[in-house]
């Protein structure tokens, strides 16, 4: 308001006839008694200005209400197919709006880190996951095969050992057969020399039963042989394959491993749930933008079809659906709407009564204002054109 402005320039001001008259008192007084005239008069503006936005203010809000008080009444004037079109809309952005909140309650069960890591590898996680089963799978197998062969690997190994024992054993049995041969052929010798008798046969049945043990001691000997060398091949044979195995069970560990670093995992029942999660989050999400944007839709097309009704505020029954389905809300919303109302006016009145006291004290004001008394009367003149228009 530019009628205003003349209180915050008045810094260069020349010398009024009242500032002359004040040459008789010390400056310093004349001074004083000058800027505590402008002080006044500029709080008594500045007064005015807020108590004009106040009343501009509630002017505009009672206008609001007015015409929501008119809508109200095209409302209730409203029947057949015309309330049912607007109703029909309310129930749907109603839905939209259940939809909507359904859908953003629904909570992600993975951290930001896990659903950045997944929608990144979002392309590759089928195929890592079907690898890594197949890996998982492959590594449990090997793993029973090691354990297995590691198993056999022992048998062998004991059984070699106790080969070797009873060979020592049996490597013992010639040089005792000998000494036994030896002893009975000295005892049978003795005998015929004493007792004069004719040992021939006793030679022959001991050398015979000495052949036969002798042979049987080669047989077991070449039979312990066999065995020992089979056992070997054996042994080798089961150690070549657990090594095989080892480097099998690293090379699909270091797989499964990487995998596992990749994804942030421990295992791919792991890796089923994130990826699981991640899909429902996503069609999560999905579903509250569509009905976001089925809310956005349906809204927009009952603000269209209450404009061409003649609502004055549609936007704000777009909102405030009880209304338009509900004639008990109507009727409490209309009460609240009166009752608001009255209150600006109240508050009108009141800013009115405020802003004619005002204009007393500055008509007094203007009355001694010395070399003010133009300006004081322009604003006074200003007020009341403003007021006429209130």
């Amino acid at each position: 308001m530019g009628f205003f402005d003349w209180f915050r320039k008045r810094k260069t001001k020349e010398e009024t006839e009242d500032d002359r008259k004040d040459k008789k008192l010390p400056e310093q007084e004349a001074r004083e008694r000058r800027e505590n005239r402008e002080h006044l008069i500029m709080d008594r503006c500045e007064e005015v200005l807020e108590t004009l936005d106040r009343i501009d203010d509630s002017r505009k809000e009672y206008q609001v209400l007015t015409d929501q008080i008119l809508d109200l009444e095209l409302l209730e004037a409203l029947g057949g197919y015309d309330i049912r079109e607007i109703q029909d809309l309310a129930h749907k952005v109603i839905d939209d709006e259940k939809r909507r909140d359904e859908a953003m309650k629904k909570e992600s069960k993975l951290t930001k880190e896990q659903f950045a890591l997944m929608q990144k590898k979002e392309a590759e996680v089928e195929d890592s996951l079907r690898k890594l089963e197949e890996n998982e799978d492959y590594q449990k197998a090997v793993k029973r095969d090691m354990h297995t062969l590691e198993g056999e690997k022992s048998v062998w190994q004991r059984e070699r050992e106790e080969l070797l024992m009873e060979r020592e054993r049996y490597r013992v049995l010639p040089l005792a057969g000998l000494v036994t041969y030896v002893v009975l052929m000295a005892l049978m010798m003795v005998i015929s020399y004493f007792s004069r008798t004719n040992m021939t046969l006793g030679y022959l049945f001991l050398t015979f039963a000495m052949a036969l043990i002798v042979a049987w001691l080669v047989y077991q000997m070449s039979t312990f042989q066999r065995r020992l060398k089979q056992t070997e091949k054996n042994l080798n044979y089961t150690i070549d394959l657990l090594n095989k195995t080892k480097f099998k069970y690293v090379h699909v560990t270091a797989a499964v491993d990487y995998t596992y670093e990749k994804f942030r995992i421990n295992s791919s029942h792991e890796l089923i749930y994130l990826w699981e999660q991640y899909q429902q989050t996503i069609r999560d999400r999905e579903q509250y933008h569509n009905a976001k944007m089925d809310l956005e839709q349906d809204s927009f097309r009952l603000v269209k079809v209450l404009a061409e009704y003649q609502f004055r505020q549609p936007e704000i029954w777009s909102t405030d659906l009880e209304v338009l389905l509900e004639p008990e809300v109507l009727e409490e919303k209309r009460r609240q709407i009166n009752r608001r109302r009255e209150k600006l006016r109240s508050i009108i009145d009141y800013s009115m009564e405020v802003i004619k006291n005002s204009r007393e004290d500055m008509a007094r004001m203007a009355a001694n204002a010395g070399g003010l008394e133009k300006e004081l009367l322009g604003v006074l003149k200003a007020i009341d054109r403003i007021c006429e228009g209130v």
